[in-house]
């Protein structure tokens, strides 16, 4: 009894273990299979969404609003940032510039130099009012945080 008792407890560690490798990769699939989206988020789930924010909050809220419709992918650095933008279903990218750790200018740019023939838009979603200074580089929509999640849902919906 003791010697089933640990095969049974080593069984299911093993599940729990294989679950937790899997679910990164197939969450965005699991959330459409059983949200009640239906079809037009089958059509939509080909493209993709780019969040470039360093705040986990904010980047997990931008997430849930987004993940039923969209495979919402997410970088901090300028590699993550190229290997995402080579991806052809990229719909839209979404980033906020201002950084603590300065590089929120350097992924723009990266950004707007891999996208510049791509015409793939970008959100600027700041907490900082500078829009004035951002115009002229290609941005498609500039929105002052606090953003609310039915106008970013909108907006992407919309492009």
């Amino acid at each position: 009894m003791p010697q089933t008792f640990s095969l049974l407890f080593l069984f299911f560690c093993r599940l729990i273990q294989a679950i937790r490798t899997l679910t990164p990769y197939c969450r965005n699939h699991t959330r459409l299979l059983f949200s009640k989206v239906g079809v037009d988020a089958m059509a939509a789930q080909t493209s993709a969404v780019l969040i470039i924010e360093h705040d986990p909050l904010i980047q997990s809220l931008y997430d849930r609003t987004l993940h039923h419709e969209y495979v919402v992918l997410t970088a901090q650095t300028i590699g993550q940032c190229e290997a995402h933008c080579s991806r052809l279903d990229l719909r839209v990218v979404i980033i906020e510039p201002h950084r603590p750790d300065g590089l929120g200018a350097q992924l723009l740019a990266a950004l707007c130099h891999q996208l510049r023939d791509r015409h793939v838009p970008i959100i600027v979603c700041s907490v900082l009012n500078a829009q004035r200074t951002i115009q002229d580089t290609g941005i498609f929509r500039y929105l002052v945080k606090p953003v609310s999640p039915d106008v970013l849902r909108q907006l992407v919906v919309q492009i």
